[in-house]
């Protein structure tokens, strides 16, 4: 998963329970220490469930970005330009091939787990964990926790800081709003194995 699709699936991890219009208690600290996994996210604005089948829901998030895809990766726009002319049989290859490369990354990026893992000392380790086990994708941060918000702070890679505003936080459930994204992401507290 590139970078950019990581900071979507960061975004999906500051999904929240509540909605915005109820804001939650002061969450309690020592409720953040330890394995998150997000369950749900937006992909590319397309809300998503990582329990749910991939399939259905990659096709879905599909059909919303092709034409915006066709505009930018083939210079194609449905309003201005006509499909019957010649281009229209190149066009149509490369529709079925841009579909099925972008629809199974997709699928791969709903099944394959998302974890943040907090640490006592203010760090947190993000990570993508592929089906045989292998970490992917793997980040650190510090971060700090204020009243109903996250602040992290960037890492050895320099990505800007972000600005996390926590929705809801239990004991074994967290919600999160990514304001930059505009995303939701929701989590659930896991068994605390490493890495």
């Amino acid at each position: 998963m590139s970078p950019k699709h990581l900071f979507f699936v960061f975004g999906w991890f500051i999904s929240a329970t509540t909605s915005p219009a109820q804001p939650s208690p002061t969450p309690n600290p020592e409720w953040l220490i330890g394995r998150w996994e997000v369950i749900s996210y937006s992909e590319q604005g397309t809300q998503v469930d990582k329990k749910q089948n991939p399939i259905p829901q990659a096709i879905q998030v599909y059909q919303q970005i092709k034409a915006e895809r066709a505009k930018r990766y083939y210079g194609f726009d449905a309003e201005l330009d006509d499909l019957n002319r010649r281009a229209s049989r190149a066009f149509r290859r490369w529709v079925i091939e841009d579909s099925s490369r972008e629809v199974s990354r997709i699928i791969n990026a709903i099944e394959t787990p998302f974890v943040a893992v907090f640490f006592r000392d203010s760090t947190l380790s993000l990570y993508n964990k592929d089906a045989s086990g292998h970490i992917r994708n793997a980040r650190i941060h510090r971060y700090k926790i204020a009243i109903n918000s996250l602040h992290m702070e960037p890492g050895p890679q320099y990505q800007p800081k972000w600005f996390i505003q926590i929705l809801s936080l239990t004991a074994d459930r967290m919600r999160l709003f990514l304001p930059e994204e505009a995303t939701i992401v929701d989590l659930v507290k896991t068994a605390y194995i490493l890495p």
